[in-house]
């Protein structure tokens, strides 16, 4: 109505606003279909040859562990949590939080403290750990900044011939 009687004000018409904000949250999803791991591990098989070690782990940790690219420039290695040791399940693995408290940026959901559990594939937590290694706490785990993320990505999947976006 709104376009066709020009007459007629959208503020008059809340409840016609109303009902196309619950139009288009009831339409399919327009997000990206997530990579095949195959394609993700060759990503990280070209930033490997390239000598940038670190940028493989990190692509590899978004995939295993849900990370936002924005999220995973902001994880520090302060932010990577130890296992306690001991024999009791759970004990034995790594952790990631996510826009930790101190920081003061909240993550996408606008919460504070999510940790996430490195379990899969068991090899991670010790690579991240490792990469922690003798590093100030508050320098970032994986990248400096995100446009350096960004670049990365791109040359990867230049290299391999493949159009993928970062958030997938």
């Amino acid at each position: 109505a709104v376009f066709f009687i020009p007459a007629v004000v959208r503020k008059d018409l809340v409840r016609t606003q109303q009902a196309l904000k619950g139009f288009r949250k009831r339409r399919p999803p327009l997000s990206r279909l997530p990579l095949v791991e195959d394609v993700v591990c060759g990503i990280c098989a070209c930033r490997v040859l390239l000598g940038k070690r670190r940028s493989a782990v990190a692509i590899y940790a978004m995939c295993k562990l849900y990370l936002r690219p924005g999220e995973a420039v902001e994880v520090r290695v302060a932010d990577l949590g130890r296992p306690m040791g001991g024999h009791q399940k759970g004990l034995e693995l790594f952790s990631v939080t996510v826009a930790a408290q101190e920081v003061g940026v909240p993550s996408k959901t606008f919460s504070f403290d999510d940790t996430v559990i490195v379990d899969k594939p068991a090899w991670l937590g010790p690579m991240l750990g490792e990469l922690a290694e003798r590093r100030p706490s508050s320098e970032p785990l994986f990248y400096q900044s995100l446009g350096v993320m960004k670049k990365d990505w791109i040359a990867a999947c230049r290299l391999l011939g493949v159009q993928a976006h970062e958030y997938q």
